[in-house]
Parts: C-alpha cells; sequence; structure tokens
C-alpha cells in the first residue's frame, strides 16, 4: 500500500506545509499468513511563526517479523533520520540552528504474550551547528529485558523503568 499526506496551515500566527509520503507491505507465506511486515515514509516541511522559521525532512523505515502464529515473539528494527534548519529571531539577535539526528533501532524482541519489551539496543546521533559552533551528541540504548533499559548519552549512563 502506497500513500501520501499534505497538510497546509495559513494562520495569523503559524505557516505551516508538509508532505508526507509512505509505504507498507505485509509479506506472508504460501498460505497467505502474514510473516512480516515493512514500513517506508519520508517527508518534508516548513513551518514559521514570528520568531522561528523551520525547514526540515525526515526518513522513516521499519521492519517487524514474527508475525505467523508460531513465533513467540516480534522483532522490530528501524533507522529514523532527520535533517532541519531553523532561524530562532528575538528582539535582538538572529541565531541559525542546522541539524542532523540519526538513530537505529536493531533486535528489539517484544514478547507476545505479555507485550513486554525483552531485549535489543539502539544508537543514535545528533549533529549541527549553530551561530556559535558545533554540536555532536551520541548515545544507545541497551533494552535489558527486566523492564529497565540503560540510557548512555556522550559517555553518561542513565537507567529508565520502562514501567513508569
Amino acid at each position: 500500500v502506497t500513500d501520501s499526506y499534505m497538510y497546509s496551515y495559513n494562520g495569523t500566527l503559524v505557516q505551516a506545509s508538509y508532505d508526507f509520503n509512505w509505504d507498507y507491505t505485509i509479506t506472508c507465506n504460501a498460505f497467505n499468513v502474514p510473516q512480516s511486515a515493512t514500513f517506508n515514509s519520508s517527508g518534508s516541511g516548513t513551518y514559521s511563526t514570528p520568531r522561528i522559521d523551520s525547514d526540515d525532512s525526515s526518513t522513516f523505515m521499519a521492519t517487524v517479523t514474527g508475525l505467523q502464529p508460531t513465533s513467540s515473539v516480534l522483532t522490530y528494527n528501524a533507522t529514523y533520520e532527520r535533517v532541519g534548519t531553523q532561524q530562532l529571531t528575538t528582539n535582538q539577535t538572529t541565531r541559525t540552528v542546522t541539524s542532523d539526528f540519526d538513530a537505529t533501532l536493531v533486535d528489539l524482541i517484544v514478547g507476545k504474550s505479555d507485550y513486554e519489551i525483552d531485549s535489543g539496543t539502539g544508537t543514535f546521533t545528533l549533529t549541527g551547528s549553530t551561530n556559535q559552533g558545533n554540536f555532536s551528541y551520541n548515545g544507545s540504548i541497551v533494552f535489558n529485558g527486566n523492564q529497565t533499559a540503560t540510557l548512555t548519552i556522550n559517555g553518561n549512563q542513565y537507567t529508565i523503568d520502562l514501567n513508569q
């Protein structure tokens, strides 16, 4: 299935225009039993307010396997990228921010009986520049299987309780 969505808004204080395209495919075996699904989307758009102008684009790709009734788990893999430029204006200055955010999710395993995350990993990078210089953040997440995850951002670790 392939589809698209366009959105436009021209208000007094906010103007926005976005275009999104997506497609998804469900793959079945010879007996028409679903085995996996893929989803892809891409979009771009702009918005502006009296203090912010933004122009960005994004892509997302995901695959889920284990859809067949005999599988006890679902496995997710995904990538996401967003590239954008924003201009932030105040009474005294205008600042420009460019950024590129990339994230990858690898083998996120979810139990079908309890819908809990059993394991999986992910990584991300956020790079960009402002009028004052460049910035760079990178990190990872490990799903521990005990309803917690460990998030690491630029070397700093945080434990996340997935029940909260």
